[in-house]
């Protein structure tokens, strides 16, 4: 009897013990998407200083940006310039367009490209830029 009661004891102790185990996949994942967004935002800065120097092109080359010695792309951000604005812009998976937004300080000048329009809010985004991408906004003046 006694050993059965242990048994049932240990098992009930095992069981409220994993129970309360943090989810590790779940904490790698979040680290993940928060690396992408800070990438992101180092990105941003990047092309905000590009923008500084003069004229930009049509499409900011990312040869020509300062980016910290080491930098590697977690995805493949974009820059381009229409109408007096700049688009950075790239896909992104899952939650980290959120991440994004909230490293930005949930600004509206940020989301995804939603059929041309950027979400949440109502700033049209142009049309070479791919729907689904998270889009940041930036006056070039």
């Amino acid at each position: 009897m006694y050993p059965l009661a242990i048994g049932t004891f240990l098992a009930a102790v095992l069981s409220v013990g994993y129970a309360l185990l943090p989810d590790f996949h779940a904490m790698q994942r979040s680290a993940f998407q928060d690396g992408v967004a800070m990438n992101f935002c180092v990105y941003r800065e990047a092309v905000t200083r590009f923008l500084r120097t003069g004229t930009p092109p049509a499409t900011i080359p990312n040869a020509s940006l300062d980016l910290p010695p080491g930098y590697r792309f977690l995805r493949q951000w974009q820059a381009r310039t229409v109408g007096g604005y700049c688009y950075i812009y790239g896909n992104a998976d899952g939650e980290e367009g959120a991440s994004i937004r909230k490293a930005l300080g949930s600004s509206l000048l940020v989301g995804e490209n939603r059929n041309g329009v950027l979400y949440p809010g109502s700033i049209s985004v142009p049309a070479s830029i791919p729907s689904g991408s998270v889009v940041s906004t930036v006056s070039i003046q």
